[in-house]
């Protein structure tokens, strides 16, 4: 008899730490975050500013003030929360007619973008620099902006691949 309620006990034991741990990885999974495992991303800033925007995006040229490119409406960037304090920016593909040729940048992601709180409803995002690399060529560039009251206002650069210009983007989100 004493047997079996050793056999019974230990059982039971065994069973109680596997529905605890089953709970410990819940936990876990709640606090991800686009695939993310940090603490530090619940209720953080990151989080605050973590969304997608849709506004209207002017170009130009840094190199050729004098070239017009018309604005982009209805375009689309994306921000994740990565950590408490940080967030990729995923910025669409755009493409532009430059003198009868029309060149294609492709959409890419900027990683572990700084952002802090400023005043109530306000944050700041970047300025950072960043380099991707897409089909084996280099973009780099930087990025800044604002996020006040629900409206994202970014500026960024991108020089891609061997091109000889450098884009200067400004994009403002809608309420």
């Amino acid at each position: 008899m004493k047997k079996l309620n050793l056999i019974v006990a230990a059982l039971m034991f065994g069973l109680s730490m596997l529905i605890v741990s089953c709970g410990k990885e819940n936990d876990a999974e709640e606090n991800k975050v686009d695939g993310v495992e940090d603490n530090d991303v619940v209720d953080s800033v990151a989080l605050d500013v973590a969304a997608t925007y849709v506004g209207n995006m002017d170009v130009k040229l840094q190199e050729m003030p004098n070239v017009a490119i018309p604005s982009y409406e209805n375009m689309e960037i994306r921000i994740v929360a990565v950590r408490g304090d940080a967030v990729d920016v995923a910025f669409p593909e755009v493409s532009y007619d430059l003198s009868g040729r029309i060149m294609v940048l492709p959409s890419f992601t900027a990683t572990y973008i700084p952002v802090s709180k400023q005043d109530a409803g306000s944050y700041r995002i970047g300025q950072k620099a960043y380099e991707v690399l897409i089909d084996d060529k280099s973009l780099v560039g930087s990025v800044q902006g604002t996020v006040e009251d629900g409206v994202l206002t970014l500026d960024y650069s991108i020089k891609y691949g061997s091109m000889p210009i450098t884009l200067l983007f400004h994009f403002v989100s809608n309420k």
